[in-house]
């Protein structure tokens, strides 16, 4: 009785494993796994007033599933009107392990401030295919837009106050379930939504 409650309990985390293009030995099904890297977009969740808006487009794992990402439209929408709407070509073949790029896009004060949405469509080409993806290629996981918070003010502070967050983690974490951006990345939001430091707390 004691060796069956330990196998399922051991078989859980492997129940609830993230990856998309990985399977573990013994396992023929995975309702997750894609013959394709991961790719995502990401933006912080508010920015400071006169500061770019960052968007972060990542690709993981290219050099087990080469891509060429041929194109990215993106388009930013206020509660009132359309903020930004731009068309990006790229057309770069993906090997590597990891690649990013990071979009700026400066936000006049008076176009918009509040919540905006960010619709992030990802175009490319993988094994002989051309795909279309709106924010990630999780297949079990809906399209969604991101959101961020225009703000019209710097957060609160006195020089005897600082802002970071204690726990965050990079692209040198990468285990079952989760992997961070780069350090580049992870400065260049910090300083969008006004952080004065940022502890890296990453998995050995």
């Amino acid at each position: 009785m004691i060796d069956w409650i330990f196998y399922i309990v051991a078989i859980i985390p492997i129940l609830g494993y993230l990856e998309l293009h990985y399977k573990f030995p013994f396992f023929s099904f995975s309702r997750y796994f894609i013959k394709e890297p991961e790719i995502f977009a990401d933006a912080p969740h508010r920015i400071n007033p006169g500061s770019p808006l960052p968007i972060s487009i990542l690709v993981k794992d290219a050099h087990r599933f080469p891509i060429t990402l041929k194109k990215i439209n993106i388009k930013i929408q206020s509660q009132l009107s359309e903020v930004l709407n731009e068309e990006i070509f790229i057309n770069d073949e993906i090997y590597s392990k990891w690649w990013e790029k990071i979009i700026e896009f400066e936000i006049h004060p008076n176009l918009a401030t509040g919540l905006v949405n960010i619709w992030v469509a990802i175009h490319y080409d993988v094994r002989g295919h051309s795909r279309s993806i709106i924010t990630h290629n999780v297949r079990t996981s809906s399209p969604y837009l991101l959101t961020t918070y225009l703000d019209n003010e710097d957060l609160p502070a006195t020089d005897r106050y600082w802002y970071g967050d204690l726990h965050f983690h990079s692209n040198y974490t990468e285990d079952f379930v989760e992997f961070g951006a780069s350090l580049k990345s992870t400065r260049t939001a910090a300083k969008a939504i006004g952080l004065d430091f940022v502890a890296i707390t990453d998995h050995s």
